[in-house]
């Protein structure tokens, strides 16, 4: 094959593994919520399986699919975490999350504020009254550090969002199932709420 063939193979390829992680993602979790397996999370075998992938092709010395499968941000925020976030409002039980609105809203928008403007304020004033410092791995110096408003801006809006797998994975849904649909909401809502803070920050800093 020419050149241009192998380069449009390579991303026809890319896009039909994408694809199929994707859908292996929605169907596995379904697959776990109906016959209720303990053992594992949708997300572990995704990744396992994207590993070996990856394993595969850069020991086949594939660069051009290589390249094609990292990891792009813009990519995994319009077409890879849609599908995502839609298989878990799909798989949850829509009617205590609805009953519980009030309280998922309060804690997963009103709460991911609150965190993200407390964590700013603080670092922002650490920042200034220059109290952190840095050390430097290959020399053991330390140096103080010095963060521009931007740059504390977008990491307090990564620090606001909280995962809530751990905590979902110890609670029963048969035994709490309000306090499973408020903790489920919560981390969905504040997922979606840190995206949308990021995305702000980084387009009026720039």
């Amino acid at each position: 094959m020419t050149s241009a063939e192998t380069e449009e193979f390579n991303i026809s390829v890319g896009a039909i593994l994408m694809f199929g992680m994707l859908l292996f993602y929605m169907c596995s979790g379904t697959i776990i919520e109906k016959y209720h397996m303990s053992f594992g999370h949708e997300a572990a075998y995704t990744i396992l399986i994207g590993m070996l992938i990856s394993l595969s092709q850069y020991s086949a010395d594939n660069d051009e699919l290589v390249k094609l499968l990292k990891f792009d941000d813009n990519i995994f925020f319009y077409f890879c975490l849609p599908p995502i976030v839609f298989a878990s409002g799909f798989n949850m039980q829509r009617g205590n999350f609805f009953k519980n609105f009030s309280s998922v809203m309060l804690f997963g928008v009103l709460g991911t504020f609150v965190a993200f403007f407390s964590f700013s304020g603080m670092t922002m004033y650490l920042n200034s009254l220059d109290y952190m410092w840095q050390i430097d791995g290959k020399t053991g110096e330390w140096s103080k550090l010095t963060l521009e408003s931007k740059e504390i801006l977008l990491m307090c809006s990564l620090l606001c969002s909280s995962d809530v797998i751990a905590a979902v994975s110890l609670i029963s849904y048969e035994n709490e199932p309000n306090l499973y649909a408020i903790v489920f909401g919560e981390g969905i809502t504040n997922d979606a709420v840190s995206i949308i803070l990021f995305n702000t920050v980084l387009r009026f800093t720039e």
